[in-house]
């Protein structure tokens, strides 16, 4: 039977709690006022984004040598061979660049229409392609701040939110009340999005 992509989802789980752990930290101490606190949401965003974008490319790889989830082992397209191991896969996927960006979720459908006939990535990517892509830009304004990423910032806010940010924090955002879309319980902003990026990824590595 081939290997499962399972303990991808796991492993983000475990990194996604971290990061929430440190936030709840900073919550709890009185060395971080309101300014530090911010600060420190910001920095536990990046922490569980990158880990997203981790597994993303780990279970793309494991994808591309016959692993299975779910579902089945993804059916590759006919235009490539499956490379023996994951060293050979990240070589293939490659090619000539020395990295590939997983941050836009666009991007990677369209990586995976080229490898596979509607793989994982693809079907739940596209299906949540609005969030994934208003929280890249949260991430992009935390790791790149500049006019235009707080412009893009600022239009997934109040798609998320429903408002601007006062002050263009953010930390502000994500440490701000909303409402979790399975427990209907509420949590901050930077739990919900660890919780949605959580459960996409067990839809695609689970």
């Amino acid at each position: 039977m081939p290997k499962s992509t399972t303990f991808l989802v796991s492993d983000l789980a475990g990194q996604l709690r971290e990061a929430l752990e440190i936030a709840e930290a900073a919550e709890s101490s009185s060395t971080f006022l309101y300014t530090r606190r911010l600060y420190v949401y910001e920095a536990s965003y990046l922490l569980a984004f990158s880990a997203w974008e981790n597994m993303l490319e780990q279970s793309f790889l494991r994808f591309m040598c016959g692993y299975r989830q779910q579902s089945g082992v993804p059916i590759a397209t006919s235009t490539w061979v499956r490379p023996r191991n994951l060293a050979a896969a990240m070589a293939l996927l490659l090619g000539p660049s020395q990295y590939k960006l997983w941050h836009n979720p666009q991007q990677v459908v369209a990586r995976s229409q080229r490898y596979f006939s509607n793989g994982p990535h693809e079907t739940v990517l596209t299906s949540a392609l609005a969030d994934i892509q208003d929280f890249a830009a949260v991430r992009h304004y935390v790791a790149h701040r500049s006019a235009d990423t707080e412009q893009k910032f600022q239009a997934a806010a109040r798609r998320l939110s429903g408002a601007s940010v006062v002050g263009a924090r953010a930390g502000r955002l994500l440490r701000s009340s909303t409402t979790d879309n399975v427990t209907s319980q509420q949590v901050t902003w930077l739990e919900r999005i660890c919780a949605d990026l959580e459960r996409y990824a067990r839809q695609i590595a689970g």
